[in-house]
C-alpha cells in the first residue's frame, strides 16, 4: 500500500464534474495540479462511476462517457474499500486496509 504522500491528490466528483461544465474554482485547482507533474491525482472506479453518473445527470450520458475515458487517462487508479472515499483520513495502523489509498483531498464539494 503506498504511504500517504502529499503529491497524491484526491478530488470528489462533483469537483471532477465542475471542471468540466462549470470551470470557476474547480478549474483552477484541476488545472494547478495538471501543471505541476510531481503531483498525481487519484480515482477509484467507484469515483469514476459518481463523476459519470453526475455529469450524465447535468449533461448528457455521451459527454459523461467521455469525460470518464479522459479521467481514466488523466488520474492514477487506485482502490478501496467500498463506501470509504479514497480521501478519507487514514485508519490507524491496526485498522489500515491493505488495498486503500492513502491521501489528501484537493477540493471537496459541499454535496452530500
Amino acid at each position: 500500500m503506498p504511504e500517504a504522500s502529499p503529491d497524491r491528490i484526491v478530488a470528489d466528483a462533483d469537483v471532477l464534474a465542475a471542471d468540466l461544465l462549470v470551470g470557476g474554482h474547480a478549474r483552477t485547482a484541476l488545472d494547478y495540479l495538471r501543471d505541476h507533474e510531481w503531483l498525481t491525482l487519484l480515482a477509484s472506479e467507484a469515483l469514476l462511476d459518481d463523476t459519470e453518473a453526475v455529469v450524465a445527470e447535468v449533461a448528457t450520458p455521451a459527454l459523461a462517457a467521455a469525460h470518464r475515458e479522459r479521467l481514466a487517462v488523466d488520474t492514477t487508479a487506485v482502490d478501496h474499500p467500498e463506501g470509504d472515499h479514497p480521501a478519507s483520513p487514514a485508519p490507524t495502523a491496526a485498522a489500515r486496509p491493505t488495498s486503500s489509498a492513502t491521501t489528501r483531498t484537493c477540493c471537496r464539494s459541499g454535496r452530500g
